[in-house]
């Protein structure tokens, strides 16, 4: 019995520069100091290095960045869990 090949979706060995543009905004909320204190253990809401909103899940996060008059297509923001500082740990804060 031959099996049937099927064709494999490809995808270029490259992120687009739109692509690129989300990834450096997700990867800088991850490593910044300030937002991981800031934000820490919130999902956020990023736009070329600028937050534009926060929120418990990435429902909130998106809703609060939904507020914002200023905001971009939800195609073009980064969103993302910002990890806690390791010695202060995750507190209550906006």
């Amino acid at each position: 019995m031959k099996h049937a090949r099927v064709a494999q979706p490809t995808f270029p060995p490259y992120l687009t520069a739109d692509e690129q543009r989300k990834n450096d905004d997700f990867e800088w909320a991850l490593r910044d100091r300030a937002l991981r204190k800031k934000y820490g253990g919130k999902v956020v809401a990023v736009h070329r290095r600028r937050v534009l909103g926060a929120g418990k899940n990435y429902q909130a996060g998106w809703a609060a960045a939904q507020r914002r008059r200023d905001r971009p297509a939800k195609m073009e923001v980064a969103l993302g869990l910002v990890p806690c500082e390791a010695p202060t740990g995750c507190g209550e804060s906006t």
